[in-house]
């Protein structure tokens, strides 16, 4: 297995990015449905778009364990006119990355993986690397330009503090999203 074109194979690369705004995180307000899906931007150079689409939805969590959307969150009682009003109180908030849409070339496998208030954090990698030639399983998936993620993850910060809030401000917060 010494063939040079074999370079070229099984190579993980970025794809692209998408820049995620974070602002209306402070006033504890879910993605609107218009904005759940984010142009994918070339990670090298002329940085265009790519004509892919990552849907990516912020739902606002009560605590960890409940499941959005919420009647209370709706219902305005959780309205946050100023965002110093979150000091020193639980934050949470349920990211869900699912379907990847018209990527500019077929791939084998595709993750995302993204920075939150400075840790960083990757969806496991989806495998669609089925071969004619291969005797694998009526299950595994064929390279794909629409990749389903289904990338899920509950963000909770126990006492809110006026650096995560300046953080949030900052309008792009989850930053790039790596593809």
């Amino acid at each position: 297995q010494h063939y040079p074109y074999l370079m070229f194979f099984e190579k993980t690369f970025n794809l692209g990015n998408v820049l995620v705004f974070t602002e209306y995180l402070q006033y504890f307000l879910p993605t609107e449905a218009e904005d759940e899906n984010l142009p994918v931007r070339r990670a090298s150079a002329p940085y265009d778009n790519t004509g892919a689409l990552l849907k990516v939805e912020w739902s606002p969590m009560i605590n960890e364990d409940d499941d959005p959307p919420f009647d209370s969150v709706e219902d305005g009682s959780f309205d946050i006119d100023d965002p110093t009003d979150l000091i020193g109180k639980p934050w949470t908030y349920r990211l869900k990355i699912s379907d990847c849409s018209n990527l500019p070339i077929m791939i084998s496998m595709a993750y995302v993986e993204y920075e939150f208030f400075g840790e960083r954090f990757a969806s496991a990698p989806v495998n669609y690397d089925k071969n004619m030639f291969d005797d694998q399983d009526d299950e595994a998936k064929s390279p794909t330009r629409s990749p389903n993620l289904d990338y899920e993850f509950v963000h909770h910060v126990d006492c809110v503090t006026q650096e995560f809030i300046d953080w949030l401000a900052k309008g792009d917060g989850a930053g790039d999203m790596s593809i």
